[in-house]
């Protein structure tokens, strides 16, 4: 659709009571605007870009206020939003609060292969998964960017408190990640491959039952992280970062940043690397 014709649909209204039912009716380059409010039921979780290049966003993604009061409450029915059909950075997720979301992988967001949406000025607060109790991002050519949210009390049974990343490659940029918990990688898990990129994010009071309370890497992941705070995060084993040996290579670049502890608090097992 050309940009200069494209659509606003506002939820909620009478044609569009729901954020799906305003997605469905979308044409490339719409926008879906959400007026601030608590969302729930039928058609306001588990909602599915279904691959369109459009804008979800709250009446004003730069205004805390709205962005705290523009709530999706999946009310632990699913998920709040599913990537899956090809998405690109086109397809942009901003300023809405998540919060109750539940699913198997990805309680809040889930970002699956060949999907690399846009996630920025988002809050993702008290959801639960399997893996990747906020965010997961999952299998390859799958690199969504997530920028200035705060993933925040979020919790997973297994692996990725806040985000689990499984041959997946997000972009986090100016994230707050506190407060959320799992077995390993309180905040953040990386396996089978992924790439992912950490910038400038701000990673603190998470907690890991067993290893890594802020980042927990394994089995061939190669993770970057640059200009970041890894603070007052716990677990019995590696409080910080763990970067765990399954016979395959694993790397994790830690460059330009704040680790309370420092060394002692990053463990590496044999055969991996930290730099």
């Amino acid at each position: 659709a050309n940009s200069a014709l494209a659509a606003v649909y506002h939820v909620p209204t009478e044609e569009y009571p729901t954020i799906q039912s305003a997605i469905n009716a979308c044409a490339d380059s719409d926008t879906v605007v959400i007026a601030p409010g608590t969302y729930r039921g039928l058609g306001n979780y588990s909602i599915n870009f279904n691959g369109k290049p459009i804008t979800v966003r709250s009446t004003d993604p730069t205004d805390p206020q709205i962005v705290n009061t523009t709530i999706i409450d999946c009310e632990g029915k699913g998920r709040g939003f599913v990537f899956d059909t090809w998405e690109n950075p086109d397809s942009i997720l901003t300023g809405l609060t998540i919060t109750n979301g539940d699913g198997m992988v990805g309680g809040a967001i889930y970002s699956y292969i060949n999907s690399s949406p846009s996630i920025t000025n988002c809050v993702i607060r008290n959801n639960s998964a399997l893996f990747g109790g906020g965010i997961a991002c999952i299998n390859g050519n799958s690199y969504p960017v997530i920028t200035n949210c705060q993933i925040i009390a979020n919790s997973a049974s297994f692996g990725g408190g806040g985000v689990y990343c499984n041959g997946a490659s997000p972009k986090i940029a100016s994230c707050v990640i506190s407060g959320n918990a799992a077995p390993d990688g309180g905040a953040i898990y990386s396996h089978n491959a992924g790439n992912p990129v950490i910038v400038n994010c701000t990673i603190s009071g998470n907690v890991a039952s067993n290893s890594a309370g802020a980042i927990y890497c394994y089995k061939s992941s190669d993770m970057t992280v640059t200009n970041s705070i890894l603070w007052d995060d716990t677990a019995p084993y590696a409080s910080e970062v763990m970067v765990g040996n399954s016979g395959a290579a694993t790397s994790i670049h830690i460059s330009y940043c704040n680790i309370q502890g420092h060394d002692e608090n990053v463990i590496a097992e044999s055969g991996c690397t930290i730099d």
